[in-house]
């Protein structure tokens, strides 16, 4: 990474030295409110962080010389060489954590930042900053996984009247596919979703989404994030067999980020995946998930997902 430091001096100026540094660290907090009581909420907090490098290197002197310069412009270049693999940039905040109430958001975020800085004899150092992005660079050509087929099938039977434990329904059977597992920012994936539809429930629509989830570590607890990247709405009646062909596009980078983060992050673990959920007409509300783990590189880490779910 070049760059370059500029100074403006009004007045003659005593310093020890100009140096200019780069850092980098990922942290997570959350919140979690409850209510004890009517008058009463509880809110427990939950946080970790931890730190990737720091460089430093002095532009002019060594910190402990004194040196004199006068008034002018004084411009300075640099040159700092990042370490292999860093992390990506990342950032997410006030995201619901899943299954949890409203009540209950987390943020999460790794970022880097420069730093210049003059340190200053008899007085406060001189100190700015500006944030940097890194992103990482994976190679899909040397992922097997990548190329791979996605597929993942489900089935579900409904109570054929509310409360009644032994009035079972034929079975809804859903089966999702996906042509491969790995995706760059800007492509389209390629989605079929096949519907069995035996169970006599009408279905009022079908939705696919492109998931990100966020698991965060802390001591022996974990916190998970679940953010929706972009939906898919198929609506209209469905009969007993229905074959739904359509596309998710992965939105452009600093929008998604690298599954795993590129790795290294201890703290924050990044995937992504796709669930498509089957809404159903019923008064009983069951949820049908299935999760298969596909790792996707660099930037997206789907995984099909079925799910039903009834409403009224």
């Amino acid at each position: 990474m070049k760059g370059g430091a500029s100074v403006e001096i009004v007045e003659q100026t005593v310093y020890h030295s100009r140096r200019n540094s780069f850092g980098g660290h990922s942290s997570f907090g959350s919140f979690d409110s409850f209510h004890h009581s009517h008058s009463h909420v509880i809110t427990n907090s939950f946080k970790n962080s931890e730190n990737y490098l720091a460089l430093e290197s002095f532009l002019v002197g060594d910190g402990h010389t004194v040196l004199t310069v006068g008034d002018g412009v004084f411009s300075y270049p640099f040159m700092v060489q990042l370490p292999p693999r860093l992390v990506s940039s990342f950032g997410r905040a006030g995201t619901p954590l899943a299954y949890r109430s409203n009540d209950s958001r987390g943020e999460s975020d790794v970022t880097y930042h420069l730093e210049a800085g003059m340190k200053l004899v008899g007085r406060e150092d001189l100190v700015m900053s500006k944030p940097i992005s890194i992103h990482a660079i994976l190679n899909l050509n040397t992922l097997s996984e990548a190329s791979l087929v996605g597929e993942v099938e489900e089935s579900k039977t409904f109570r054929r009247i509310c409360f009644c434990l032994g009035c079972q329904s034929n079975p809804l059977s859903v089966k999702v596919r996906i042509p491969k597992m790995g995706y760059l920012p800007g492509e389209t994936i390629s989605f079929q979703v096949e519907v069995n539809n035996q169970s006599g429930k009408d279905i009022n629509d079908l939705t696919a989404q492109l998931v990100e989830v966020v698991v965060v570590h802390a001591m022996d607890k974990t916190k998970t994030l679940l953010t929706t990247v972009t939906e898919e709405i198929r609506r209209g009646e469905t009969g007993a067999y229905d074959n739904w062909q359509g596309e998710l596009v992965v939105p452009q980078e600093g929008v998604v980020y690298p599954s795993k983060l590129g790795g290294g992050c201890s703290i924050i673990d990044l995937d992504y995946f796709i669930k498509v959920t089957v809404h159903v007409v019923g008064c009983c509300s069951l949820n049908l998930e299935v999760v298969c783990n596909y790792s996707l590189e660099p930037v997206v880490h789907v995984s099909p997902e079925c799910q039903v779910s009834e409403s009224f």
